[in-house]
């Protein structure tokens, strides 16, 4: 190559580097002013939706009012009643089923939408007593179910059949018995009990969620993730371990519900205490975690809370919120 190419060849290379360095150098600048307007949008932006998980997080201690599975405080009412009928869309967010919703809606004295089993459902539930309406739902489907069954039968474990309205348990053993008990007692649901699974599997509803009681639902849990080989997402709670359709969790039904509102989840704030809270909390414009929660619930939130269940922490939160001017209706009572 003479010395003339040699010097062409590396002013052209020259260039294509710089234009190549200049192309990444706008791409780098369009990629932070959409993460930025993104960080802005759920920074700053308006409220118009409450998303509240209930145990822990809404209902008060049980041990307060002797309730056997809490209560709602005449606060936490008066903030709910006020809110709706300003046009703040109010939600239950929670893992309970749907009958286990009745007595809480009725107290509210309101209509409202409730995330129930834990994201598997969205419905609209009503206090003056009409039926409810169901929304969205994701049940498991038959190969997990099978898979699920198998996996009580091969533990020993009493298992719970959620459907929308109702609840079906299998029992085999008075151990068994006693741990539905205990966990119908703090659900606040009756479930009709039979005496196998076979016959849980006969049922013709697919069931939005399952249960599995046991008094070592963490490590439960573990094996029952390496069983199921992700036909189920797993969680374990207090008491026992829930099996849900891969994907079901609180945040997935908040996006659902935000988008039938016309919203984005940007404009939503939410509420926990407890593990399946934590993509509830991520997803929203403002995540709170209760001063009561999980560490790691805390870490998945915005802020954490100065205040429990016991102290009315999401009246006085979104009191707070009302009072700064973030809080506030997408479109007042009696405008379209």
């Amino acid at each position: 190559m003479t010395s003339k190419a040699a010097g062409l060849a590396a002013a052209v290379t020259a260039a294509a580097t710089g234009l190549y360095l200049l192309y990444r150098s706008e791409v780098a600048r369009r990629q932070q002013e959409e993460v930025t307007a993104a960080f802005a949008e759920y920074s700053d932006s308006a409220l118009h939706l409450v998303a509240t998980d209930m145990d822990g997080t809404l209902l008060s201690p049980a041990a307060a009012e002797g309730h056997a599975n809490g209560y709602l405080s005449q606060r936490t009412i008066d903030t709910a009643r006020s809110m709706a009928a300003e046009g703040v869309i109010v939600c239950i967010a929670t893992g309970r089923p749907a009958p286990a919703l009745e007595d809480h809606v009725k107290a509210l004295g309101i209509s409202l939408p409730c995330i129930c089993f834990n994201g598997a459902a969205v419905l609209r539930m009503h206090a003056d007593g009409r039926p409810l309406e169901s929304l969205w739902t994701r049940p498991l489907a038959a190969d997990a179910v099978a898979a699920v069954l198998a996996f009580a039968d091969a533990e020993g474990l009493c298992c719970s059949y959620s459907l929308l309205e109702r609840a079906v348990a299998s029992c085999a053993t008075p151990a068994q018995r006693a741990l539905l008990e205990e966990y119908m007692r703090l659900e606040g649901v009756t479930q009709r009990v039979v005496g196998s699974t076979a016959e849980l599997a006969d049922l013709p509803e697919p069931p939005l969620k399952m249960v599995l009681l046991t008094p070592t639902p963490d490590a439960t849990a573990a094996r029952a993730r390496t069983a199921l080989g992700g036909l189920a997402h797993v969680v374990s709670a207090e008491m026992h371990v829930e099996f849900l359709t891969p994907g079901v969790n609180k945040g997935a039904a908040l996006a659902w519900l935000c988008a039938r509102e016309g919203l984005s989840c940007a404009h939503a704030v939410t509420f926990g205490d407890n593990h399946n809270d934590a993509e509830m909390l991520r997803a929203a414009g403002l995540g709170c975690a209760m001063s009561n929660a999980k560490p790691e619930v805390k870490q998945a939130a915005d802020v954490t809370l100065a205040w429990s269940n016991a102290e009315d922490g999401v009246a006085r939160q979104c009191e707070k919120l009302r009072a700064e001017g973030r809080l506030r209706p997408l479109r007042p009572q009696g405008t379209t």
